[in-house]
């Protein structure tokens, strides 16, 4: 009944309204129903273009950009909430319902899919694809510039040798944007023989039994509050890589690109530089 209920919304809006063309000046009205396009609409259009974020952009755990994302609409990634906003420019992503993006385009509206970024070189694409999108070019070169020299700055030879592993034992491979922000600042990851290059489960045995200077994972609480977690919080991960030999990354650092990853640099190289101090003393 819901779907039916939706399709026969949809018809009724595509009757009486007549869908924005792509044009080529600046969009409007943009609505992003991803969490990443959520953080570059916010750090490169104008406040008032935006008229909507997704659902997950005032999530403080996940989104860098959840405070500045507070005084927008958060929608759910569907195809009603998103048309009722008028929007002229909607920005999704990989992830997104695939059913939404059909049946958004299916009534001409311009949706605009943004890769995901694997690689610094991906987040750099996707600054200056959506900069494009929102009509502001500049502001993407400017902040791929303050990307690069953050990065110029903190650049160092390989210091450490890190495992970078989150809730469920996910392990962080090389072929990763944090891995390449990792490989920048002079932490190389050693998870390649463990889980391949772009990353995979291992269990706690596994893990354990790797030799890496330090532990990398999202935060140094030992909190059980799922299963997900509880791996991280086992007393013989604990022994094994003790607090001397961990370091912090919180998730929404580096799941994104965007001014997020400017952070993550700095913080990754206040973290670089402790470990080395607490590892020389011993």
């Amino acid at each position: 009944m819901r779907l039916l209920g939706l399709v026969g919304l949809l018809l009724i809006y595509a009757v009486t309204h007549v869908p924005p063309a792509l044009a080529e000046e600046r969009p409007e009205r943009i609505v992003s129903l991803n969490m990443c396009t959520d953080q570059l609409v916010l750090a490169l259009a104008d406040p008032d273009q935006i008229v909507g974020l997704s659902r997950f952009s005032g999530n403080t755990r996940m989104s860098f950009a959840a405070d500045q994302a507070a005084p927008y609409p958060h929608i759910p990634a569907a195809a009603e909430a998103a048309l009722v906003l008028e929007p002229d420019l909607i920005l999704v992503g990989r992830f997104t319902n695939q059913t939404v993006k059909t049946m958004l385009r299916r009534f001409d509206y311009p949706v605009e899919e943004v890769p995901f970024a694997q690689s610094l070189d991906d987040a750099r694409e996707a600054i200056r694809l959506v900069a494009g999108m929102v009509g502001h070019p500049a502001r993407g070169e400017a902040l791929i510039a303050d990307l690069d020299d953050a990065l110029d700055a903190e650049r160092s030879a390989p210091v450490l040798s890190a495992l970078l592993v989150q809730r469920g034992g996910y392990t962080r491979g090389t072929a990763s944007m944090t891995g390449d922000l990792l490989a920048a600042l002079g932490i190389a990851l050693a998870s390649e023989d463990l889980v391949g290059a772009r990353g995979g489960f291992a269990d706690l045995e596994t893990i354990i039994s790797a030799e890496p200077d330090v532990l990398i994972t999202a935060n140094l609480d030992a909190n059980t509050e799922d299963q997900g977690a509880a791996l991280l919080a086992h007393p013989a991960l604990a022994d094994r890589y003790p607090p001397r030999r961990r370091i912090a990354l919180p998730e929404r650092l580096t799941l994104c690109a965007g001014p997020s990853l400017i952070e993550a640099v700095r913080h990754i190289a206040r973290e670089r530089d402790a470990a080395l101090e607490r590892l020389a003393g011993g």
